[in-house]
């Protein structure tokens, strides 16, 4: 089923380009995940980023951030739009970056959902550090996720907002990074509010959808040894439901380095 025509991405509607992420120069911190100018002829291919979460926990003001509304930062943008695109620079390369905010307009479980799941090509689970139930609802909204798309490697990028809020934290920075872990998820504080790694975010997301992409064309390139047909079907991996339970049910580790191991990577937005 077609999503209603106010929920399609108007390109008029878009805020001018230029206006972020700002050319990075020479000066510029090396910590930024993009920079430069953009070569000749990239690629110019749209890609579709989802806003999942529940509600309460930023995710219209994360992508008003992406979108470039002005005003008080403190609060929810006022504003009708529930897409916003870009042309971004990401490692020298633009891309056309589509921000979706379209989850809360349907019912839980509903068909906008459902459509939201399979048009995506990366996910932003967005959860607040000072509300734990958000925390503890993206298990099962990950679940959701893979079941609807069992045999696609999807970017999923856990977001702790609201880090602002030190003294409301309910959520500490090393539960985030082990659920990212234990479910195999990248993860990143922001403050949508303050614009805190607002851009490691969105260029971050860029970057995982690329390195995915190029990933798979590579498998499709390298049949498996022994077989004329090509690479046999994924290995089947550990229930998901398993790993949620077991995190759920013990979220401060109690091997120190059993969760380094699992976390040491997880908040690195530009590798696999």
């Amino acid at each position: 089923m077609p999503v209603p025509y106010k929920h399609q991405l108007l390109r008029a509607q878009a805020v001018d380009e230029l206006d972020w992420p700002p050319q990075a120069s020479s000066s510029d911190s090396s910590d930024s995940l993009g920079s430069g100018e953009a070569a000749p002829n990239q690629n110019d291919g749209i890609f579709k980023v989802m806003l999942v979460g529940e509600s309460g926990v930023g995710k219209s003001t994360l992508a008003g951030t992406f979108g470039g509304l002005q005003g008080d930062s403190a609060h929810e943008p006022e504003n009708s739009e529930d897409s916003y695109e870009r042309r971004i620079i990401v490692d020298k390369e633009e891309v056309t970056l589509v921000v979706y905010d379209i989850w809360e307009q349907g019912d839980a479980g509903g068909w906008l959902q459902d459509h939201c799941l399979q048009t995506g090509d990366a996910f932003l689970i967005v959860f607040s550090v000072t509300d734990r139930r958000s925390f503890s609802k993206v298990p099962e909204t990950l679940l959701r996720l893979r079941a609807g798309r069992p045999h696609h490697d999807l970017p999923v990028i856990l977001v702790g907002n609201k880090s602002d809020l030190a003294r409301s934290r309910e959520v500490s920075l090393e539960e985030g990074r082990h659920l990212a872990g234990t479910l195999s998820c990248k993860h990143i504080e922001t403050s949508a509010a303050l614009h805190h790694n607002t851009r490691e975010l969105f260029e971050g997301a860029v970057r995982q959808i690329r390195l995915r992409r190029s990933r798979g064309r590579a498998g499709a390139r390298r049949p498996e040894r022994g077989s004329p047909e090509g690479p046999a079907p994924p290995a089947r991996r550990e229930s998901l439901t398993k790993k949620a339970k077991r995190f759920l049910a013990n979220l401060v580790p109690r091997n120190a380095k059993f969760f380094k191991q699992r976390s040491r990577s997880c908040h690195d937005l530009s590798v696999l």
